[in-house]
């Protein structure tokens, strides 16, 4: 995956959904139809919608290209502060030892 395509992933996504969504988005156990029906109830997105977030994210993550987009988010300047310190804060817990 390239930085170009990791971009146009994080932006059908959002950022904010991703950092929000991050960990349960990693889950192997969360099926992606579980987690489809969890934004539809939780950010009342319509089902397509939902669909190609859970799909980006989880193309993101298969392509291990799930730090560099955490790092993009967490550098952006037209996200809201509390959303760039959550994906600092995911980003010292995966880098960490």
């Amino acid at each position: 995956m390239s930085d170009e395509q990791l971009k146009r992933c994080l932006q059908s996504i959002g950022m904010a959904c991703f950092v929000k969504y991050f960990y349960k988005f990693r889950d192997p156990s969360r099926s992606s139809a579980d987690l489809v029906e969890l934004l539809m109830k939780e950010k009342c997105y319509e089902e397509s919608g939902a669909r190609v977030r859970v799909s980006q994210a989880r193309k993101i993550i298969s392509h291990k290209r799930e730090v560099d987009a955490i790092r993009n988010v967490a550098a952006a300047k037209r996200v809201p502060s509390a959303v760039a310190d959550e994906a600092k804060s995911i980003l010292i817990k995966f880098l960490s030892p």
